[in-house]
């Protein structure tokens, strides 16, 4: 009986034993298990944050070109709105110009009438005194 019992000892030691190593064996696969769920969720993690990543700058890209073509939409709207005002202002001084020029030049006209009549009033009074002078030595002689 005694090696009946040993026997069952044994059995169940080895029984025991099998099944602390089955344990340690399910353990090591939970932690192997585990350490690669870890790194699959990690991996998945930083695949959607360069997604995330890639398509914002995508949407960044897009939205940029699309204010910068609005931009030079805008721009090229006010360079033809500022070129047609420059236009209009430009005529405006043209004719403002040749106004004044215009202007000008009929007074100087007027002037130089002007001048010539006083020149024409200071030579008869020079005659004049000169007629005065010459009577006055004439008389004299």
């Amino acid at each position: 009986m005694k090696q009946l019992l040993a026997v069952i000892t044994v059995l169940a030691s080895a029984l025991v034993l099998s099944a602390c190593e089955d344990a340690n064996e399910a353990k090591e696969q939970a932690k192997d298990s585990a350490v690669e769920a870890k790194e699959e969720i990690s991996q998945a993690w930083d695949s959607a944050v360069a997604d995330a990543k890639d398509l914002s700058a995508q949407l960044h890209d897009e939205s940029f070109g699309e204010q910068l073509d609005e931009l030079v939409n805008e721009t090229q709207a006010l360079v033809a709105v500022a070129t047609e005002e420059g236009k209009t202002h430009l005529d405006n001084l043209v004719a403002d110009s040749k106004d004044l020029a215009q202007q000008a030049w009929e007074e100087s006209k007027e002037g130089a009438g002007e001048l010539s009549e006083e020149t024409k009033e200071k030579i008869e009074e020079l005659k004049e005194k000169i007629r005065a002078k010459r009577e006055e030595l004439e008389a004299n002689q």
